[in-house]
């Protein structure tokens, strides 16, 4: 029987109540990598504006007026 990742960070094992070293690191590591994630995910649009601006900058249009 397998152990879903999820599952096993729901139901942590508690000493008294409180979790345990290893316990208190597994989830101290999900949440920086649940941080590390969103900043990629919110950092991407404004990495994407500056890369089209740099591009669309650096290579000049011709006007047809």
């Amino acid at each position: 029987m397998t152990i879903d990742r999820y599952q096993a960070l729901a139901e942590p094992p508690l000493q008294s109540g409180c979790p345990a070293p290893r316990t208190a690191r597994a989830l101290d590591e999900e949440l920086f990598f649940q941080r590390a994630t969103q900043t990629y995910l919110w950092a991407l649009p404004a990495v994407n504006m500056y890369a089209m601006r740099t591009a669309l900058g650096s290579s000049p249009g011709t006007a047809t007026t």
